[in-house]
């Protein structure tokens, strides 16, 4: 399919790639997303890989442990770029650069290169979006990446390309259509969130979970919860913050 006019706003074009909804959007596999990024780079476009890529996958917290992660970053004085899912109010905050969403043009001009070859590659809208976020954060050549899955990781847009550090939240069911229906076989997706990287940390986990994680290859360190007092409320955020304290550490 063939895009031959420019859509007049941000919601026109994603409206082209259907609506998401979880599981019904999720597309499993890497070859669409490398497609298109190989697609975009014969057109003259760069990605540069960062200084620093970290994924962080689970299934509670990969929010908040996104944010924590990405504002102690920035404010050691570093450059950060982060990916989370899904928005609340506008696509525009799904991809932020110091905390700064994505201006309206900056992600109209984006759009006018990638949806049209996204579109006949066939890329899902959270693979586009990925996509469109890599583009974004390699063109203002930030230091480190951020980049939330959206189900699972082993076939997530998030790990088709190389990071270096991997964090996994609690893992608990969710997606079970795509990644099965016991903890044993989620656990055994998200571990994948660890497939390449130098620095694998996991958050506290349940004693299922650790069985599983066991048998992994990567040399897994765990994060213990955060201590001191937090603004954010729920004795959740203790585990979250921990997590992201420990690879600010690593």
């Amino acid at each position: 399919m063939k895009v031959q006019t420019k859509p007049s706003d941000v919601e026109q074009w994603l409206a082209a790639l259907g609506l998401p909804q979880a599981d019904r959007d999720y597309k499993p596999g890497h070859q669409r997303v490398l497609d298109l990024i190989a697609a975009l780079e014969t057109q003259g476009h760069i990605f540069h890989r960062p200084r620093l890529r970290i994924r962080v996958a689970g299934t509670n917290g990969k929010g908040s442990t996104s944010h924590f992660l990405a504002a102690g970053l920035q404010a050691n004085g570093l450059k950060v770029a982060l990916y989370t899912s899904p928005h609340i109010l506008h696509f525009h905050e799904r991809m932020c650069i110091d905390g700064r969403c994505i201006s309206n043009q900056t992600l109209m001009e984006l759009m006018a290169a990638v949806m049209p070859l996204a579109l006949e590659i066939g890329t899902s809208y959270f693979e586009t979006a990925t996509v469109l976020a890599l583009l974004y954060f390699s063109q203002n050549h930030v230091d480190v990446e951020i980049l939330e899955a959206g189900v699972g990781a082993k076939l997530d847009a998030t790990t088709a390309v190389v990071a270096d550090v991997a964090l996994l939240t609690p893992i608990a069911l969710d997606h079970q259509a795509w990644l099965g229906e016991t903890i044993e076989a989620i656990t055994r997706d998200k571990a994948h969130v660890f497939d390449g990287c130098v620095i694998p940390i996991s958050a506290a986990q349940t004693k299922d979970v650790l069985d599983v994680l066991k048998t992994s290859t990567a040399d897994i360190q765990y994060a213990e919860a955060f201590q001191a007092p937090l603004q954010m409320y729920g004795e959740h955020q203790q585990c979250n913050a921990g997590l992201a304290l420990a690879a600010m550490r690593a």
